[in-house]
């Protein structure tokens, strides 16, 4: 039977059967007309309408374009308006707006239909709101950004592999850390990336790499999840902390490395400062313990008893001191500037408060303090104390009649600084000993003749940073040091400007 005789067979014509369809379609359909006096509507269904808001009389008779006025810089309609010139089918995806201004994504087709002459007659369009769609496609890249962002940002190693074995991730923070690119381990296959991550690491430590993971995941479907540590050697020496988990969704295995190394690096410090302090407070105690037990066991002349006493106050003063400066570092660095009482000092008075209280040495100092203020904002007790315990050190490693100088330089960098600079003839450092300046109970002199705890300079250095400056310290083995405490200077609001000295 030929199509015509079916179809004369059926209650309904073809063309009737075709504009059911179009009438019952999902989809928005419109046919434009070409003539002379350019495009024209003549035809939405009933779809196009649900979809826009706009009813059939508001856009027949009309130019198509009415969804998109008011946003006309899309590339996609100069694509569309390119292919109406060419007379070729295009499918686009365009902003548009329904009547009640409600932005819609629409995917948009047209195709040319050409009469019997074939010439261009009319255009079909039809149009699917894939709103939904592309809200689905943006929360993804949101995400995915988001992700991507935690993964960049991390100061964690993260490195992903498939369920082939090769490295498909790893993001930039294990790269700066093992100091390998992108280029050399993209794509690797686990167990090249194990031999290439192991010419980074001391051989003297064990290394498991990621073919052991899956070697553990592909006998027993899952990792124990247990932390190791990789001793890296390249391009410095760095202790990691390496956890590896099983992955999904196409990702079998993922490895995370936490730099670990300024963790380990206090530990030891930790332990290193422990040892240190007992030493430093055994020594005092084993003295007034021992002449305190000889006191009371053995009968002494008052002459004899006076000395072992005056020992014993020593030592005590001198637990006491220790105590008081450890004391003193917990509490700045806990708490900072909360317990720093600023205010307005000229240091010119501060200076000579400290000058004054070594009235013994005042024959061995040469001050040259400015005759202008020096206004700065600290706390008096603070930097009194900070200039004490540098003043001190200077006294205590120069030669017995040796000159200690004390002077102010000025400073401009971005701010005015004022400094004071306490420079000795004494010891001196070598650079070695010039880098370990500062640490907890570091002493240049080793030969215990120069009493003191070491503690002097952290102290100074930690309350010249919370008052905004810094500790400057220069010096030359066997010629002495120069100390330098920086302090941010307060103008008058009179004051011209300041230059260096």
């Amino acid at each position: 039977m030929e199509m015509r005789e079916f179809w004369n067979g059926q209650c309904d014509t073809l063309g009737q059967v075709m504009e059911r369809a179009i009438m019952a379609s999902s989809n928005g359909i419109m046919i434009v007309e070409a003539g002379r006096g350019g495009l024209r509507t003549v035809y939405v269904n009933p779809a196009f309408e649900a979809i826009t808001g706009y009813a059939h009389s508001e856009i027949v008779g009309r130019p198509p374009g009415r969804l998109h006025e008011g946003d006309a810089d899309q590339a996609a309609l100069d694509e569309l308006r390119q292919a109406i010139a060419e007379q070729r089918p295009v499918k686009v995806v365009l902003r548009n707006y329904r009547k009640d201004g409600t932005l819609f994504w629409n995917e948009l087709s047209i195709s040319p239909v050409l009469d019997n002459d074939g010439r261009l007659a009319h255009y079909i369009g039809i149009l699917n709101d894939i709103s939904e769609q592309k809200r689905a496609e943006q929360e993804l890249m949101t995400w995915a950004m988001r992700l991507d962002a935690l993964t960049t940002m991390s100061a964690e190693g993260l490195l992903t592999f498939d369920e082939k074995g090769f490295l498909s991730f790893v993001n930039d923070a294990f790269l700066r850390i093992s100091g390998l690119s992108a280029a050399e381990v993209r794509g690797l296959h686990a167990e090249c990336f194990d031999r290439m991550l192991a010419h980074q690491c001391d051989p003297r430590f064990a290394l498991r790499g990621a073919m052991d993971d899956i070697a553990e995941l592909n006998s027993t479907g899952y990792i124990d999840n247990r932390e190791t540590e990789v001793q890296l050697q390249v391009p410095q020496k760095r202790t990691l902390l390496r956890q590896a988990k099983k992955g999904n969704h196409g990702t079998s295995l993922l490895l995370y490395f936490q730099d670990i190394t300024k963790a380990r690096e206090l530990e030891e410090l930790k332990s290193e400062f422990l040892a240190t302090a007992a030493h430093e407070l055994r020594t005092p105690m084993a003295s007034i313990l021992g002449y305190s037990e000889l006191l009371l066991l053995r009968s002494f002349d008052a002459e004899q008893s006076r000395e072992l006493l005056s020992i014993i106050l020593r030592q005590a003063q001198r637990v006491t001191n220790l105590l008081n400066e450890l004391l003193d570092l917990a509490r700045i660095e806990a708490r900072r500037s909360k317990d720093f009482d600023f205010a307005m000092h000229d240091l010119r008075t501060i200076v000579k408060d400290v000058t004054s209280a070594f009235p013994d040495s005042s024959a061995r100092m040469s001050i040259d303090l400015p005759n202008e203020m020096r206004q700065v904002n600290v706390d008096k007790e603070k930097i009194h104390q900070a200039l004490l315990n540098i003043m001190s050190n200077a006294l205590k490693f120069s030669a017995p009649g040796g000159i200690v100088s004390v002077a102010m330089p000025l400073r401009v960098d971005k701010v005015p600084y004022v400094g004071v600079t306490i420079s000795d003839c004494g010891i001196g450092m070598t650079s070695a000993e010039l880098k370990r300046l500062g640490e907890r109970f570091f002493r240049a002199d080793k030969t215990g003749k120069v009493p003191g705890t070491g503690l002097g300079v952290s102290l100074a250095k930690e309350i010249g940073a919370i008052l905004g400056g810094s500790l400057e310290v220069t010096s030359e083995w066997g010629k002495g040091s120069s100390f330098t405490l920086w302090l941010p200077l307060v103008l008058p609001d009179t004051a011209g400007p300041v230059e260096a000295v």
